[in-house]
């Protein structure tokens, strides 16, 4: 009989890790909406705000690289014939 339950854990796990999304959401919504971050005095809250833009800089230029691939893919798919997308594997 194992010490502990891997299905609760995992459960356990989600949850939490719910939450932190949660959480996360609604401090990114204080932050976006306060005129002067600096004086709300919470330690860490400046270098977290921060790295978190950066984060979310990222995430977006990343998200847009994508739409912009599929973009381009879904071009040259249109210029294809059934034929040629067939012997490409494509279809």
């Amino acid at each position: 009989m194992p010490c502990h339950d891997a299905g609760a854990s995992e459960q356990a796990a989600t949850e939490l890790r719910d939450k932190v999304h949660r959480l996360t959401r609604m401090l990114c919504g204080i932050c976006q909406r306060s005129p002067r971050l600096d004086m709300i005095q919470v330690d860490g809250l400046s270098k977290w705000w921060d790295e978190h833009q950066a984060k979310d800089r990222s995430r977006e230029s990343e998200e847009r690289a994508a739409r912009e691939k599929l973009m381009l893919i879904r071009k040259g798919m249109d210029k294809l014939s059934t034929e040629e997308a067939r012997a490409l594997g494509l279809l």
